[in-house]
C-alpha cells in the first residue's frame, strides 16, 4: 500500500527485549521505545506500525536524482513547483518573495533530499515537499502522526515551516507547525488558534535544539491532544484552542522568512531530508 525503501534493510537486524525494539544497522545500535529512535546521523525509518498508529506513507528516498530530476524522478513530491512562498519583504512592500522550484534546488544521492536554497537571477529559490495520496492514505485526514528525519545548514534570510494545513485552505481551521525556524537556528513548534484568530499561536514550544544537527521531529495529532517530538523529548497541549478538528494536509516548506528583508544574494546553503513517514489512528 506504500513504497517501502530497501535502502540499508541489508545488514538490519530486529530483536525484541522487554518491549523495547533493538536494531543493528551497519554496527550501529538503535533502541526503539514508544516510537523514539535513538538520534544519529541518518537512520532506517520506522517502516512500522506503533501503539496506536497504522503505518500509510514512508518515502526513504532511496532513488537518486539529479537536479531538474526530482518531480519526474519522485511524481507529487513537489506540486508546489512554481508557487511563490508566502514571506514579505518589509522594505519594498512585495509579498511572495521565495519561488518554489525543486528544478534549481532539489537532488537526491544515497538516500537523502539535498535542498539548495539559493538566489538566481533576483529571486529567492526554496522548495515544498508534498507527500502525494497512495492507496493507504490521501494526505488529508482527521488526526495523524507525521515523522521526518533532517538537519539544515544556518542560511540567513531562509526558514522551514514543516506544518499540517488545512484541507479545505481556511486558516481559521487551524494550523501545526513542527519543526519550524531559521535554518540552522532552534527548532521551534507552534500550534494555531482554532476559535478566533488563527495568526494566534496558541501552543508554542522552543526546543532548545538547533537544525545543525541530525533530528528526528514528530507531530501527533490526536483527539483532544497535540504532541511534539524531537528525538527523545516531547511536548504535549490538551488546550481545546490549540487543536484542529477538521482535516489536514501534510507539507514540509522551506521557504524565506516572514516579515523579513529579502534574504542576502550570497546567502545559500542546504536543507538535508533522510525520511519521512506517516501514520493514521490505528
Amino acid at each position: 500500500m506504500f513504497r517501502e525503501s530497501r535502502r540499508r534493510r541489508r545488514g538490519l537486524v530486529l530483536a525484541v527485549a522487554g518491549g523495547v525494539v533493538v536494531a543493528v544497522v551497519a554496527g550501529v545500535l538503535l533502541l526503539r521505545s514508544g516510537g523514539v529512535v535513538t538520534p544519529h546521523a541518518t537512520s532506517t525509518p520506522p517502516a512500522f506500525d506503533l501503539p496506536g498508529w497504522d503505518l500509510v506513507m514512508v518515502e526513504d528516498f532511496e532513488d537518486d536524482a539529479e537536479l531538474g530530476e526530482f518531480a519526474d524522478v519522485y511524481p507529487g513530491w513537489a506540486d508546489y513547483d512554481g508557487a511563490r512562498d508566502t514571506s514579505r519583504d518589509l522594505g519594498r512592500r512585495e509579498s511572495h518573495q521565495g519561488l518554489y522550484s525543486s528544478d534549481t534546488t532539489t537532488t537526491v544521492q544515497d538516500g537523502v533530499v539535498d535542498v539548495r536554497v539559493h538566489t538566481a537571477d533576483g529571486t529567492p529559490q526554496v522548495m515544498a515537499l508534498t507527500p502525494p495520496p497512495n492507496d493507504a492514505w490521501e494526505n488529508s485526514q482527521v488526526h495523524g502522526r507525521y515523522s521526518v528525519r533532517f538537519r539544515t545548514d544556518e542560511v540567513p534570510g531562509y526558514k522551514v515551516a514543516w506544518l499540517l494545513w488545512p484541507s479545505s485552505d481556511d486558516w481559521s481551521e487551524g494550523e501545526i507547525d513542527f519543526p519550524e525556524g531559521s535554518l540552522g537556528q532552534d527548532i521551534i513548534g507552534n500550534s494555531h488558534d482554532v476559535t478566533g484568530d488563527p495568526s494566534v499561536n496558541a501552543f508554542s514550544i522552543n526546543t532548545d535544539r538547533t537544525m545543525a544537527d541530525w533530528h528526528t521531529a514528530t507531530i501527533e495529532w490526536e483527539p483532544g491532544r497535540v504532541t511534539f517530538r524531537l528525538d527523545d523529548r516531547s511536548w504535549t497541549t490538551t488546550e481545546a484552542d490549540a487543536i484542529p478538528v477538521d482535516p489536514m494536509r501534510w507539507v514540509l516548506q522551506i521557504e524565506t522568512e516572514l516579515s523579513a528583508e529579502a534574504p542576502p544574494e550570497d546567502a545559500e546553503g542546504h536543507v538535508l531530508i533522510d525520511w519521512v513517514a506517516a501514520w493514521r489512528p490505528a
